[in-house]
């Protein structure tokens, strides 16, 4: 047993030599590397310049009234097109026509009447209250009394919405008379007869009356327009008259006031021995007044074997019940 003993004291000191070699051996610790150098930030560039504003589109719709050669019904016609001058307008340069579109009502609103007003004339079976024209100004009606040879002044400034239902209706007579033209007085004129129409245009009042011939043919002479400026406040002026043709029968202003146009019926008597030709007079209107002619345009260029006779159409057939031969 000892002999086992001595023999591993040798072996100890040698593994606890081999410890301290080994950790003698070890190496001092490296230093730590030295942090590299940051960059320097790049420069921003510079901001570019704004570009321009675009340039507007616009639309223009246009109501179309009923009559519109177009639209029958009314309609609207929408225009568009590019704003070039920034005006906010669109400009008839401006318009792209091939862009334009218009779109018809396809029927007409329904019109809806009631009764608010009755004047009675007091005159029965005659012409007393045949055509009626309106002067917004002074709210008056005026209404042709052609057998009186007269337009009668109908105050229309207190009529009111409420309609006037079932048989209260029938004599209902809440429309005043104000005065009425008395076109023989105001005229001075000898023969003159009825009258057949009147027409109002701003403060201007034309009313058509029919006039004998020197042998007594009731309507055959050449009638007369009479002119009336009209107030809001004061009755109708009476300016001047002018000679038409046979039997001025319908009198109208042109829109814009500028003409007035006058249709002439030309009626022939009763047995047909005077048989005047109808025509259509033309009086203009300047600076608000009628001229003191009218041009009177006929029609017997298109009478048979006339200078324009070939342009009348074969549906038209106008004959003369004396001689049974076609003529105008």
């Amino acid at each position: 047993m000892m002999k086992f003993a001595k023999c591993k004291a040798p072996l100890l000191i040698s593994v606890l030599l081999s410890t301290v070699l080994l950790s003698g051996c070890d190496g001092d610790d490296g230093h730590d590397g030295i942090n590299g150098i940051d960059g320097t930030n790049g420069v921003d560039g510079t901001n570019g310049t704004d570009g321009s504003n675009g340039v507007s589109a616009l639309v223009n719709i246009t109501e179309l009234l009923a009559g519109n050669a177009q639209c029958p019904f009314g309609g609207q016609q929408i225009e568009t097109g590019l704003d070039t001058n920034n005006n906010n307008v669109l400009d008839v340069a401006e318009v792209d026509a091939s862009q334009t579109q218009v779109i018809c009502n396809v029927s007409q609103r329904q019109l809806s009447v009631e009764l608010v007003g009755r004047y009675q004339s007091d005159v029965y079976g005659l012409s007393a209250a045949e055509i009626v024209d309106y002067h917004a100004a002074s709210q008056t009606a005026f209404v042709v009394n052609a057998q009186s040879g007269k337009v009668d002044l109908l105050d229309l400034s207190t009529l009111t919405q409420t309609p006037v239902m079932g048989e209260a209706g029938y004599t209902l007579n809440n429309i005043t008379k104000l005065a009425e033209l008395d076109l023989n007085a105001d005229t001075g004129l000898a023969l003159l007869g009825a009258v057949n129409s009147v027409s109002v245009s701003g403060d201007l009042l034309a009313a058509a009356v029919e006039r004998a011939d020197a042998n007594g043919n009731a309507t055959q002479g050449n009638g007369i327009v009479a002119f009336y400026r009209l107030s809001a406040s004061s009755l109708p002026q009476y300016l001047s008259s002018v000679d038409v043709g046979a039997l001025p029968d319908n009198v109208t202003f042109s829109p814009d006031g500028s003409v007035l146009l006058v249709a002439n019926e030309g009626e022939p008597n009763s047995d047909y021995s005077v048989d005047p030709e109808g025509s259509v007079a033309i009086i203009d209107i300047i600076n608000n007044s009628p001229a003191n002619v009218a041009t009177l345009v006929g029609f017997s260029d298109f009478n048979v074997g006339a200078a324009r006779a070939s342009e009348l159409s074969v549906d038209i057939n106008i004959t003369d019940p004396v001689l049974q031969s076609p003529k105008i």
